[in-house]
């Protein structure tokens, strides 16, 4: 049987809206994609800096909050959420 150590154990995350992630002299912006050791992936997905793929994310571009439109949540219309 093998052990799994996730100190060594590595998988790819997305850096979360508004975060920078500096790995091995290089920085990571948001959105891009960057590789990790599990626990590292686990803590920076608690803090905020990794997208949670458990979580809805809402993408506002300019800065203010309006309704949601996702063809994937078709529960979520158009119509103004307060």
């Amino acid at each position: 049987m093998t052990n799994y150590n996730p100190e060594t154990l590595t998988a790819k995350a997305i850096v979360a809206r508004g975060r920078t992630v500096v790995s091995g002299g290089k920085d990571y912006g948001p959105g891009e994609e960057i590789e990790l050791p599990m626990a590292e992936i686990e803590r920076l997905r608690h803090t905020g800096f990794l997208v949670d793929p458990n979580k809805l994310v809402v993408i506002v571009n300019d800065g203010t909050v309006g309704p949601v439109s996702n063809p994937a949540l078709p529960h979520l219309g158009s119509a103004p959420r307060f």
